[in-house]
C-alpha cells in the first residue's frame, strides 16, 4: 500500500509541473491576503469576517513573537482553552471544558494521530513554518467526523514562498534547560516552490530549587538524578515540495519526528545504590499530497496522506555505583505500540450564483493499530462518510448554511449528523448562530488497550458506546473601524451536551485499576467575550470566560454496567479565565510584548475508596510573560529576550481520592517549571 501511494504523489507533482507558467502576483497583496483568508470548515477561502461560522485566528505576528516554542505554549495564552500536563504522556488541551479526545487537531486539515491518554502532545508539534491557526469552537462533524465535537484546531503550514531563495537559522535558549535550534532552507524558481525544514529541541529536565546553569553539564547518580519535569530531545525533519499554476495546485511532503523522553528513577532506598529509569521514544512519520484543480465554476481538493506512529518503552535496572544498565526481562516493562491512519478526501466546490455556494465531499479513513498490550495484538477499523455543505444568501444581510455528515463505520452505527449556521450581517454588527450535531467512536486504544506498568493501570472496554452530541451557540460580532483605529468586541454563549461521554473510572472489584466507562452525561455552557483594540503601533486583546460543567455519572455499586444507576453533580460547576495580552511598536525596530492569563479553579470528579462520587477542584493560578523584540534588519537578523511565569507558580492546589489513574496521593498538580528568562535569536540569511 505504501508503495502505490509514494507512486501517485510523484505522477501528482510531475503532472502539475509540466503545466503552462501563470503570472507573477504582487507580493504585497498576497502577504496581505494570506492574512485574512480562512479555510476551516469554509467551502471556499474567505476573509474571516465573512465566515458564517465564528473563527479565531493565530496569526505570524503572534507566532514569530519569540516566546512560543511549540503548540501548547499558543494555546495556554487563549480564552476558553486549557493546557494540562503529564511530565510523560506529554501536554493535552480542553476546549470549551471538554478535553481529550473530543479536540480535533488538524495540520492542513489531516488528522493527528498517536493519542495519549486521550490528548496528542502539544509539545510534539513544532511551530517553524506556521503559517497560522484556525480554531473553530463546537462541533464541526460534518466537515471532519469523529473527534470533533469539542472543536476544531487547524494548523495552517506555509506552502509557498515568493523569494528565491531563503535561509533561516532560529535558536532558543532558555535557563530552565532548553536549547532548540531549527533550520529553514527554501527555493523557489518558475511557479515552484520546495523547502526543508530541520530542528532539533532539547531539554535537560527541571526540579524544584534547581540551580541556574547556561550549558547542560554531567550529574552525579544521586537523588538529584529525578526531574519533575523530564529530560526531552525531539528533532524534526519536512521536505515539502508545491507547485502554483493556473488552474492547479499542487504540494507533496514528506516529515519524520523522533522524541526521547528519560525518567531517571529516584535511587533506591536503603542504600540509593540501584534505580529503575524509563525511556520513552516515540517516531512519526507522515507523508501525503494535496492537489486543487479549478473547472468552469468548481473546485475540486483531493488530500491523500499516511500517518505513521510508534512508541516504544523501555525499562531499565541501574547500578549506580558502576552505571551499568540492564534491560527489564519482565514483559510488562517493555512496550511498542504502532498505529497507522490512511486517509483520503475528494471535495468538490461549486458556485450556482452569487448567492448560492456549495461542496460535496467524500472522507475515507482506515485506521490500524498493532502492539502487545492490544487485546489479539492487533485491531483496526474503518470510516466511510459523504458530506455536504450549502451556503445560501438570502439577501445582503443574512446567509445560511446547512450541513449534512452519512457515516458508515466498521465497529459503530452512527448517526446522521447535521448542522445549521445562520449568519445575520448589519455592517458593523454581525450575529452568528448554530446548531449543530456530534459523533465519535470510540479509539481503539479505548476498546482494546491494556496499559499496566508502574505508574498506570488502564484496561480497555470493548462495550464501550460511540458518543454523540449537540452542541448550540449564538455570537456577537461589532466592529468599528476609523482611520486611526480598529476596535473588535465579540461576545458568546454556548451549550454542549454529550451523551455516553467517554471517561476513565476505577473499576468495581479494584479501585486501582482503571478503565473507560461511557458517562452517561456529560455537559457544559458558558460564555466568552473579547475586546481588541489597535492601531499602527499597539494592539491591545482582553479576554474572558466563565465555563460550567455538569457530569451525570454511572454509579459503580451495581454488578453490570448496563444497569448502572446515575450519580450527578446535580448542578453545573463553573470556573473562569481571563486573557491579555498587548503589542507594543515602541520603536520601528523595536516592540514589546506581554501575556497574561488567570486560570481560575477547575473542578473535576473522581471515586473514593467507597465507589461515591467526590467533587474535587484544582486551584486558580497566574501566568504572565514578557519579552522584548529589536530587529537588526540590515544585517538580517532579529532578537528577542524575555521572561516567563514571572509569578514563578510551579504548582497548584487539588483534592485527589485515595487513588488514580497514576497511583499517587499527592495534593498538588505540575503546571509550571518556574521563573525563567529566554533568548532568541533569528538569522535572514
Amino acid at each position: 500500500m505504501n508503495r502505490y501511494l509514494i507512486y501517485i504523489f510523484i505522477l501528482t507533482i510531475n503532472t502539475l509541473y509540466s503545466q503552462e507558467q501563470d503570472t507573477v502576483v504582487n507580493k504585497i497583496d498576497i502577504r496581505k491576503n494570506l492574512q485574512e483568508v480562512i479555510i476551516t470548515g469554509q467551502i471556499s477561502p474567505k476573509l474571516k469576517e465573512n465566515a458564517v461560522q465564528k473563527i479565531k485566528v493565530i496569526g505570524s505576528k503572534e507566532l514569530s513573537s519569540g516566546v512560543f516554542i511549540n503548540l501548547a505554549d499558543v494555546l495556554s495564552k487563549e480564552i476558553n482553552i486549557r493546557i494540562n500536563q503529564d511530565n510523560i504522556l506529554g501536554s493535552g488541551v480542553s476546549l470549551q471544558g471538554i478535553s481529550g479526545q473530543n479536540v480535533k487537531i488538524l495540520i492542513d486539515e489531516i488528522p493527528v494521530i498517536g493519542r495519549l491518554d486521550g490528548n496528542i502532545d502539544l509539545s510534539q508539534i513544532n511551530l517553524t513554518n506556521i503559517e497560522r491557526i484556525e480554531i473553530v469552537e463546537g462541533p464541526l462533524s460534518v466537515d471532519y467526523g469523529t473527534d470533533a465535537l469539542a472543536g476544531t484546531i487547524n494548523i495552517i503550514t506555509k506552502k509557498e514562498y515568493l523569494d528565491p531563495s531563503i535561509i533561516n537559522f532560529n535558536s532558543y535558549y532558555e535557563t530552565v534547560g532548553r536549547y532548540n535550534n531549527n533550520l529553514l532552507f527554501t527555493k523557489s524558481f518558475n511557479n515552484i516552490s520546495s523547502s526543508y525544514e530541520l530542528a532539533r529541541n532539547y531539554f535537560s529536565g527541571w526540579s524544584e530549587g534547581e540551580k541556574f546553569s547556561f550549558l547542560p553539564q554531567s550529574e552525579l547518580a544521586d537523588t538529584n538524578r529525578f526531574k519533575t519535569w523530564k529530560p526531552k530531545e525531539q528533532i524534526f525533519n519536512k521536505i515539502q515540495i508545491s507547485s502554483k499554476e493556473k488552474k492547479y495546485n499542487a504540494r507533496a511532503y514528506f516529515e519524520h519526528f523522533y522524541e526521547k523522553i528519560t525518567n531517571r528513577g529516584f535511587p533506591r532506598s536503603p542504600y540509593f545504590e540501584t534505580a529503575f529509569d524509563d525511556f520513552y521514544y516515540t517516531y512519526r512519520t507522515n507523508f501525503g499530497t494535496d492537489l486543487d484543480y479549478k473547472l468552469l465554476k468548481s473546485d475540486f481538493k483531493i488530500l491523500l496522506a499516511y500517518n505513521h506512529y510508534k512508541r516504544v518503552k523501555n525499562t531499565y535496572f541501574n547500578d549506580l555505583t558502576t552505571l551499568n544498565t540492564n534491560l527489564l526481562a519482565d514483559a510488562s516493562s517493555q512496550d511498542t505500540s504502532v498505529f497507522q491512519n490512511l486517509i483520503s478526501r475528494v471535495v468538490m466546490s461549486s458556485y450556482y450564483n452569487d448567492n448560492l455556494h456549495y461542496h460535496v465531499g467524500i472522507d475515507m479513513q482506515k485506521e490500524s493499530a498493532n502492539g502487545e498490550r492490544l487485546k489479539n495484538n492487533f485491531q483496526q477499523q474503518s470510516d466511510y462518510a459523504l458530506f455536504s455543505n450549502i451556503e445560501y444568501l438570502i439577501n445582503k444581510k443574512i446567509m445560511l448554511k446547512p450541513g449534512l455528515r452519512l457515516i458508515y463505520n466498521t465497529q459503530y452505527v452512527a448517526p446522521i449528523i447535521p448542522s445549521f449556521n445562520i449568519l445575520y450581517d448589519l455592517d458593523f454588527f454581525k450575529i452568528r448562530s448554530s446548531y449543530a450535531r456530534g459523533f465519535r467512536a470510540p479509539t481503539l486504544k479505548e476498546l482494546f488497550l491494556d496499559f499496566v506498568d508502574i505508574n498506570h493501570n488502564i484496561i480497555g472496554n470493548s462495550e464501550l458506546l460511540a458518543e454523540e452530541s449537540n452542541n448550540y451557540r449564538l455570537n456577537l460580532d461589532y466592529f468599528l473601524n476609523r482611520e486611526d483605529y480598529r476596535f473588535v468586541f465579540d461576545i458568546t454563549v454556548f451549550y454542549n451536551e454529550i451523551n455516553n461521554k467517554i471517561d476513565l473510572l476505577s473499576t468495581m472489584n479494584n479501585t486501582s485499576q482503571y478503565t473507560y466507562f461511557n458517562i452517561s452525561e456529560y455537559k457544559t455552557k458558558g460564555i466568552s467575550s473579547n475586546i481588541k483594540l489597535s492601531n499602527s503601533n499597539i494592539i491591545m486583546n482582553v479576554g474572558f470566560s466563565s465555563i460550567g460543567r455538569y457530569n451525570n455519572i454511572l454509579d459503580q455499586s451495581s454488578n453490570s454496567q448496563e444497569y448502572f444507576d446515575a450519580v450527578s453533580t446535580n448542578d453545573f460547576i463553573y470556573s473562569q479565565e481571563v486573557n491579555a495580552s498587548t503589542f507594543i511598536n515602541l520603536k520601528s525596530d523595536l516592540a514589546l510584548n506581554v501575556f497574561y492569563k488567570y486560570t481560575g479553579s477547575t473542578p473535576y470528579f473522581s471515586m473514593d475508596n467507597n465507589d461515591n462520587l467526590v467533587d474535587n477542584t484544582n486551584d486558580s493560578y497566574h501566568s504572565l510573560d514578557a519579552l522584548i523584540n529589536k530587529d537588526f534588519t540590515k544585517y538580517g537578523m532579529q532578537l528577542s529576550l524575555g521572561v516567563k511565569n514571572l509569578f514563578n507558580v510551579t504548582s497548584i492546589s487539588r483534592v485527589v481520592s485515595n487513588s488514580s489513574v497514576h497511583s499517587s496521593t499527592s495534593n498538588s498538580l505540575n503546571v509550571g517549571y518556574g521563573r525563567s528568562f529566554f533568548a532568541t535569536i533569528k538569522i535572514n540569511l
